[in-house]
């Protein structure tokens, strides 16, 4: 009997036990899964993190790119806005830097031969006052003789 009592003390015993730890698994059980959501959300952010390195280092060589590009364009723009500042006259086929010292003499020369031209009478100074009658030639570098 001293047996039995002992034995049903410890069915009791262990029933108050199960009961204590019930709650307590159940909140182990609940834990368990947050962890298991939180390692996967942990894994998508780990990709994303991931993916917006690799697009920033690619982006950021395209930045250098582009503001290279933005530089180079700023300096023609600058340059463009001085030579419009100059009042300067661009004559489209005159070789640059070839005139030398005597710029009026070499326009002289190179002026009706580059429009086919003769010229009988060239006035030319700090300023130029005339050209004289001009005349149309049949020879010339763009014209065969």
């Amino acid at each position: 009997m001293r047996q039995q009592h002992l034995l049903l003390g410890f069915a009791k015993l262990r029933e108050k036990i199960e009961a204590a730890i019930e709650p307590i698994s159940a909140i182990l059980k609940k834990h368990e899964q947050e962890i298991q959501t939180l390692d996967r959300t942990r894994e998508v952010v780990k990709q994303r993190t991931t993916a917006s390195e690799t697009m920033a280092e690619v982006s950021g060589g395209r930045i250098r790119t582009l503001e290279n590009q933005v530089r180079i364009l700023q300096e023609q723009v600058d340059d463009l806005e001085n030579k419009s500042r100059r009042k300067n006259v661009w004559l489209v086929g005159l070789p640059v830097h070839e005139e030398g010292e005597d710029l009026v003499g070499y326009l002289e020369k190179w002026l009706p031969n580059f429009l086919g031209l003769e010229l009988e009478q060239v006035w030319a100074g700090s300023q130029c006052v005339g050209l004289g009658r001009i005349t149309m030639r049949r020879s010339g570098p763009d014209h065969n003789a």
